[in-house]
């Protein structure tokens, strides 16, 4: 087996379900698979969140090994119309900035932005920098 981990920017006011998809269907047609949602009352808002695949489990020997996830902390940076920026945080020290144009799309467009007195800088709608 694999354990799988879900990170995820979220506030205090969130709410979280886990539910089942199909789970009304009375013809069956839909697949029973587990369901996880995150709702904001919110006009309009970003959701950021990292899946991470780590470890095994073997069930004869019954030990894990990595079963813990290596992401610490997803957080938006920023969030408004021109540009979102979203910080993953690894416990081993990396650090990754996902950055999003939010209105240019095209890949020859060059982009400048100043967060927590940090300038980041790419061409093209989106940039990961680490």
């Amino acid at each position: 087996g694999t354990f799988f981990t879900l990170t995820t920017a979220s506030l205090p006011d969130d709410e979280l379900i886990f539910a089942r998809a199909g789970a009304n269907d009375p013809n069956f047609n839909l697949r029973h698979d587990p369901v996880f949602i995150q709702r904001r009352k919110a006009k309009s808002t970003v959701f950021a969140s990292v899946i991470e695949s780590h470890g095994t489990y073997n069930p004869v020997s019954e030990i894990p090994l990595s079963p813990y996830s290596g992401v610490e902390k997803v957080e938006i940076l920023l969030d408004d119309p021109a540009y979102t920026a979203v910080e993953i945080r690894h416990r081993s020290g990396k650090i990754w900035t996902v950055l999003l144009s939010n209105v240019d799309n095209s890949a020859i467009s060059k982009h400048s932005i100043k967060i927590k007195n940090q300038i980041f800088e790419w061409q093209g709608p989106f940039n990961i920098q680490n």
